[in-house]
């Protein structure tokens, strides 16, 4: 293995640390791995909900919300359709839920035993025939071209909530919320299925106030030289919609503009009597302009801000640090109202709040980068499970053998999320909704049995699986010239596809394709362990499939067993100019730790810039010259090492894993090492301890 620590500035570093006010060896470790941007530092750095983009940045919001207001009023039959995966079980008992907040009794449905991904022309028929008037689709539906359509002609209005890759045209929906959408204007496109809901959900909240749809203006006034300088920013739904900066010297011109942009609208300011003051030198004493002043009521709300002026606050000011706002006092005075609509109306958002852990769940699970807002979701859901505030997820917990620890975003991806989604693979996503849905614990307990048990079976068939195609997929990668694992059987069950193929996708290090052959359809799952490039791949056979769906780095689909033939013959022939990317035998360092360092406080910087995950993995670290004061085999078969390593300050207990091999080789007990780790928390009878994960190690060059 090739260590590779990057050469960072010095003094980028001290610099970093010194603005946003965080030690240096966290700034180092983002420094190293490029998150230098101000907007990108504040996921990292942050976990204020206000700091998520504004849901109605998406084009259709404002369609969603006043459609499912109208559903609310007339009392419609509404049915959520969802899919089967972990992502898809979340999202759609988030939209239920959030439906039964709106006083509807919304039908669910997520794809049965023989049914295909996604929206079907069967259920659109059966729910009309029922009376039914709107569909939404959750983690699915942006490529139901022939569902939709058909929903239409019954009369059937479809909301689509994806996030799935789009195709060149977009199904003819009443409206899509989907951050793939080519050309939004919503600035993040890595959001889960269960986050998109979470986007709708935050916006039903908002609707529910007296702002919704109205258009609020913020103004600030400030003297520049012998000018006036006035700043408007217009926003609805507190989303800046128009923006307008006038000069006492622009004469009638500015003055007409100014009255144009305020006329009839609520006009925010800082403080009434000072920018009255102002204005008045400028519109004359005998202007008359309703002004409602902030300054109050935010001293009620967040009492250190009290007696400061607005140019106090901008200095001040976390969004100003971050570059999240325009930088001037309108910004800072538009900000201000955010976070205090947010607290004023802290009840009505209550419950979406509530809901991140099972967003912060879907999101890991579906393996969505953790980068940008995601980072903020994750975490503040995670903070939750931990809190142990929803009995479904309590009893996970129980059964995973993880309710007397921290929980941290791996656990979910580890522990959690394949314990539920095999309710999904083994065709029975419908257990996992009524799970997280149910508030029950008689129903909870029952529930969770049945799903244990499918847990269990899933193992077993999947052990075996692996065990009996290790040869085939060794004639299929030679046979895919090395750059795939493709295997097609009707011995593999449905629900195992997905296991399987990221099983041999990580162990060939190349993406894996595994399908399932029933008596008309084939089902697979293509999973690319190392790297991207699925979506084109798919893309180039999308006339063979009924449907498809996914991302970069997951996806699935079906189609006609007698396509199988000529699909294979030309996936084989689009290899030819497929490159999946390698896994290297490379590590990246985000820092080399003087023994000084290392201590309980380094826990500290690794809680700091959770969660890890997709994009962001677990910090690594090096060390030098360690001592080996003792060396244990340990495991069934006694392959992996427990080691105790000492410093001239502290004892440190490690594991190094499959390493057997290299000890007495490689090195010895007594000998003096250099080792990559990470971090981690053991827990063993209730207690927990911290330890060293040996990832290689090299004897120390003296």
């Amino acid at each position: 293995m090739i260590w590779q620590k990057k050469d960072i500035s010095s003094e980028e570093v001290r610099e970093m640390a010194r603005v946003f006010g965080i030690d240096t060896l966290t700034a180092s470790v983002l420094i190293r791995r490029d998150v230098r941007e101000p907007s990108e530092l504040c996921y990292f750095l942050e976990e204020d909900l206000r700091y998520l983009h504004n849901p109605f940045l998406f084009e259709d919001m404002e369609t969603v919300v006043d459609r499912l207001q109208a559903a609310r009023e007339e009392s419609e039959k509404v049915l959520v359709f969802g899919d089967r995966d972990v992502d898809g079980m979340t999202s759609t008992a988030l939209m239920v839920q959030a439906l039964k907040d709106l006083d509807l009794d919304p039908e669910w449905r997520v794809p049965a035993e023989g049914e295909n991904y996604g929206l079907s022309v069967k259920a659109v028929e059966e729910f009309a025939e029922g009376g039914g008037t709107l569909i939404i689709t959750v983690d699915n539906g942006i490529t139901c071209f022939a569902e939709v359509d058909r929903a239409g002609e019954l009369g059937v209005d479809v909301l689509i909530f994806d996030h799935h890759e789009c195709r060149e045209t977009l199904p003819a929906a009443l409206a899509i919320v989907n951050p793939k959408i080519p050309d939004t204007a919503y600035p993040f496109r890595e959001l889960a299925g269960c986050g998109v809901v979470s986007k709708v959900l935050w916006a039903l909240a908002l609707s529910g106030s007296e702002y919704y749809n109205q258009s609020l203006v913020f103004l600030a006034t400030r003297q520049e030289e012998s000018e006036l300088v006035i700043e408007m920013v217009k926003t609805v739904n507190l989303r800046e919609v128009a923006r307008l900066t006038v000069r006492s010297g622009s004469g009638d011109r500015g003055l007409y503009d100014m009255v144009d942009f305020l006329k009839g609208q609520p006009i925010f300011v800082f403080s009434e009597k000072e920018e009255k003051r102002r204005l008045g030198l400028y519109l004359g004493a005998n202007f008359d302009i309703h002004l409602v002043g902030l300054d109050g009521e935010i001293a009620q709300f967040f009492p250190p801000l009290a007696g400061k002026s607005l140019d106090e606050l901008r200095h001040r000011s976390r969004m100003a640090l971050y570059g999240m706002d325009g930088g001037g006092l309108v910004d800072v005075l538009s900000s201000l109202f955010v976070s205090l609509f947010l607290r004023r109306e802290n009840g009505r958002f209550q419950v979406w709040a509530n809901s991140l852990d099972l967003v912060a769940l879907g999101t890991v699970a579906d393996m969505m980068p953790l980068v940008n807002e995601n980072r903020i979701l994750v975490k503040r859901g995670v903070d939750l499970i931990n809190r142990a505030m929803r009995k479904n997820l309590r009893e996970i917990l129980l059964r995973r053998k993880l309710l007397d620890r921290t929980i941290r975003a791996e656990d979910l991806s580890w522990f959690v999320s394949p314990w539920l989604n095999a309710a999904g693979r083994m065709d029975r996503a419908d257990l996992g909704v009524e799970y997280l849905l149910t508030d029950d614990e008689k129903a909870i307990y029952q529930l969770a049995n049945s799903i244990d048990g499918l847990y269990q079976k899933r193992r077993e068939v999947g052990d075996a699986l692996w065990d009996e195609l290790h040869r085939e997929a060794e004639a299929s990668l030679e046979e895919c010239s090395g750059k795939m694992v493709y295997l097609a059987s009707d011995r593999i069950p449905r629900g195992i596809t997905g296991i399987l193929a990221a099983r041999f996708s990580q162990y060939y290090h190349v993406p894996a394709m595994i399908l399932s052959l029933g008596e008309e359809t084939a089902s697979g799952s293509v999973r690319a362990m190392d790297g991207g490039g699925i979506t084109a791949l798919l893309e180039q056979l999308d006339s063979y499939f009924d449907d498809w769906g996914g991302h970069e780095f997951a996806a699935g689909f079906s189609l006609p067993v007698d396509n199988l033939g000529p699909f294979r013959r030309e996936l084989i022939a689009g290899l030819e100019n497929f490159e999946p990317v390698k896994k290297e035998d490379t590590a990246s360092v985000d820092a080399e730790l003087p023994n000084a360092y290392l201590n309980e406080n380094l826990d500290k910087l690794i809680e700091k810039l959770e969660p890890y995950g997709e994009a962001f993995p677990p910090l690594l670290f090096q060390a030098n010259n360690l001592e080996i004061d003792n060396v244990e085999l340990v495991g069934k078969e006694g392959v992996h090492l427990k080691m105790l390593l000492s410093t001239s300050e502290k004892k440190w207990p490690a594991l190094f894993w499959n390493s057997v091999d290299r000890y007495k080789k490689d090195f010895n007990r007594n000998d003096n090492i250099d080792i990559l780790f990470k971090l981690e928390k053991n827990f063993f009878r209730n207690r927990q301890t911290l330890q060293l994960n040996i990832q290689d190690l090299k004897r120390s060059v003296t």
